[in-house]
């Protein structure tokens, strides 16, 4: 039970970092992409 919950924190921890990132990321590419098309 408690190594179960220990797993999903560390799943939880290593995940949501990355999820953060990657959303970042895609929003600053959306942006540049809006900013550099000049139609």
């Amino acid at each position: 039970m408690t190594k179960q919950g220990w797993t999903l924190l560390d799943i939880d921890n290593l995940i949501r970092p990355r999820y953060f990132v990657f959303t970042s990321m895609l929003v600053l590419l959306g942006v540049a992409a809006v900013t550099s098309n000049p139609g």
